[in-house]
Formats: structure tokens, C-alpha cells, sequence
């Protein structure tokens, strides 16, 4: 192993890692607040809305992105052929998905707040979209620096926005030495935050992208449904790999939402 891939791997490493910990440092002062602000319903309500789109989410993706950094690492130019099969196949899972969620959330019965808050959840799924797939690509050619800033500045714009938003739409106050909400907004208002937080990180791997002179390239000598089936084959493992994974980390929210209130 030379010194300069050595470096290269460490420096990623880092970046990631660093990027990493300070947005689980930012995130935890915001859901205290949140936490603080609204109580035990509110804040169950807030949790399950965006746990029952993160579940969604992999659906979505279909354990393509995965596919993609594998494949650019592996060869950047017939990789950049796959991106184009993968773009396509992407926006069809995620037009699938915003569907099945909002029949899903219909068909259970939940009240009427929380199938609104599932139904703006919707747009932030696929801006998340937009912004896996680039920084999947941008892990395949080792520029994973992108990442780490957009995590960073996303949970920091998330963290600002969100305590304004408490502030000036939910009226949020010091009182007795601990915060209080003095009006209950709709509970979508909290879900903009992670909007504009999805929107900058998209942005920022669009720009990547366009600085890393990333392109998908359209090789008419390749059959689509061929490729279309070989990516959903070697993709679907990943999918269901983080399906389980996603079931495991959040069933316990979903059961009790259905066996009994947001509130536990």
C-alpha cells in the first residue's frame, strides 16, 4: 500500500468520523430541547411521524446506492454508465415509495395530524434521495469530504431552525429554569427543518458531483432491461439487509403506536 493511498484512506476516515460527531453532538442539544418543549405526546408524535418515513427510506433507495460507490470505486468510467440506469431506477422506487407511504398511513387509521406530518415526511424523502445517491457516488471516487460538511452544516441549520422555529411559531420560554411551549403548532412546522436540512445536503453533493466532473454517461450498446435487471439483482441483497435493520432499530416504536399511544 502506498503512503498516498494510506493517507487518502486515514484522511477519509477522519472526515467521516469528525463529521460524524459533531452531528450526534448538535442532534442531541436539539431533541433535548424538543423533548423539553413538548412533552411526552408531542414528542412521541414528532418521533413516530419521522420513524415511520425512515423505514420507507430503504424502499426508496433499494440498496442501490451501496451498488453505485461499489462500482465507481471500482471503475469510474463503466460505473458512471451504471449512474444512468440508477437515476432512472431510483425516482421509480421513490415514486412507489411516497405512494405506499401515504396508503400505509391511511390504511392503519392514524389520526389525522400524524398522517399529515407522514405526508410532509413525503417531500423530505426525496430530497434525501437526491442527495444519497451523490454522496454514494462521491464515496466511490474517495471524496467522502463532501459528507462529512454536509452533515455538519445540515444538523447545525437543522439545530437553528428548528429552535426558531420553537421560538417564534410555539412561542418556546424559559420557565423555572426549564423550557416550556406555550402554544402546540401543527406538528409539521417541526418537520421543515429537516427539509431545508435534506435541501442543503443535496445541494452540496449536487455541487460535489459538478466539482468531481461526475457524469452519467448512456452506453446505447447496453440493453436497458439487462442492466435494469442486473442492478436490481445485486442491489436487492443491500435493500434487504437494510430493511431488517431499519425493522430492528425501530419496531418497538411502531408496536407501540399500534398496541397503544403516541405518548409511550
Amino acid at each position: 500500500m502506498s503512503s498516498d493511498f494510506a493517507q487518502r484512506i486515514a484522511r477519509n476516515t477522519a472526515w467521516l468520523i469528525g463529521g460524524s460527531v459533531l452531528q450526534k453532538l448538535i442532534s442531541f442539544v436539539y431533541f433535548s430541547v424538543i423533548a423539553a418543549a413538548f412533552g411526552v405526546m408531542g414528542t412521541g408524535r414528532y418521533f413516530f411521524a419521522l420513524t415511520f418515513a425512515a423505514l420507507f427510506v430503504v424502499a426508496a433507495d433499494w440498496g442501490i446506492a451501496p451498488v453505485l460507490t461499489r462500482e465507481i470505486a471500482k471503475d469510474r468510467a463503466s460505473g458512471t454508465s451504471v449512474l444512468a440506469r440508477a437515476l432512472v431506477m431510483r425516482a421509480g422506487c421513490t415514486a412507489v415509495t411516497v405512494i405506499a407511504m401515504t396508503a400505509t398511513a391511511f390504511a392503519l387509521g392514524y389520526p389525522l395530524e400524524t398522517r399529515q406530518m407522514i405526508g410532509f415526511a413525503t417531500l423530505i424523502l426525496v430530497t434525501d434521495t437526491i442527495q444519497t445517491g451523490c454522496f454514494a457516488v462521491l464515496r466511490g471516487i474517495q471524496r467522502v469530504h463532501y459528507e462529512a460538511i454536509g452533515n455538519v452544516a445540515g444538523q447545525i441549520i437543522l439545530t437553528t431552525s428548528g429552535i426558531g422555529i420553537l421560538v417564534v411559531v410555539a412561542g418556546l420560554r424559559v420557565s423555572d429554569g426549564g423550557l416550556i411551549a406555550t402554544r402546540v403548532p401543527h406538528g409539521a412546522w417541526f418537520l421543515v427543518p429537516y427539509l431545508l436540512t435534506s435541501m442543503v445536503n443535496a445541494a452540496i453533493a449536487i455541487t460535489g458531483c459538478i466539482r468531481e466532473r461526475v457524469r452519467p454517461t448512456f452506453v446505447l450498446s447496453v440493453p436497458w432491461r439487462a442492466t435494469a435487471t442486473w442492478l436490481f439483482r445485486i442491489a436487492t441483497p443491500f435493500a434487504i439487509a437494510g430493511g431488517l435493520a431499519r425493522l430492528y432499530t425501530y419496531s418497538d416504536t411502531l408496536l407501540l403506536q399500534s398496541l397503544s399511544t403516541e405518548a409511550e
